[in-house]
């Protein structure tokens, strides 16, 4: 069993390159909105200016001029995801409370990049304020927008998505799965 463990491929599975994509699959407005997020964070706005090319080639969402899975998953058009990998890559959110019978869902489909903070915003709408339990009192959020942001992006990226199911994200008063 150990030996069959070794031997599967260790590479990881967002960072291989997606056979028959081209940069013509990527969408323009995800990539543009990559641009800015970039440009934004890190306050260079050389990121606006940029190839589209060597902006993927410096976060090596590209391999030899050719697109690797995560950059499909997170800026790849709709069309070319479902024709080059699966149609199941989207992001699920469902908020159920039982008590009040209250039921919302919503689906986001690729390109994923740019879905990310209409997903926060789900969660953000049910997100319980707490009270800190210091000197000081303040409305403490439920969930942390960076943690979940996070655990977003690691499961857009880091994934399988030759797996054919979809992300998705469950809440309910007390809880998010």
């Amino acid at each position: 069993k150990v030996s069959i463990i070794l031997a599967q491929d260790q590479n990881d599975w967002s960072g291989r390159k997606c056979m028959d994509a081209t940069l013509a699959d990527l969408d323009s407005e995800a990539v543009s909105f990559l641009k800015r997020k970039l440009a934004d964070t890190t306050k260079q706005k050389q990121y606006l200016s940029m190839e589209n090319s060597e902006l993927l080639n410096r976060l090596s969402l590209l391999s030899n001029g050719t697109p690797v899975n995560a950059a499909l998953i997170l800026l790849g058009k709709q069309e070319a995801v479902n024709r080059l990998m699966t149609d199941r890559a989207k992001i699920s959110w469902k908020y159920v409370d039982e008590s009040s019978g209250t039921t919302e869902r919503s689906t986001f489909e690729t390109p994923l990049l740019n879905k990310l903070d209409n997903v926060l915003t789900k969660v953000g709408r049910f997100n319980v304020h707490l009270k800190e339990a210091t000197l000081f009192r303040r409305n403490i959020k439920q969930y942390d927008d960076l943690a979940l942001r996070e655990l977003l992006v690691n499961a857009l990226a880091h994934r399988d998505w030759s797996i054919d199911l979809w992300i998705e994200i469950k809440q309910s008063p007390n809880e998010i799965s």
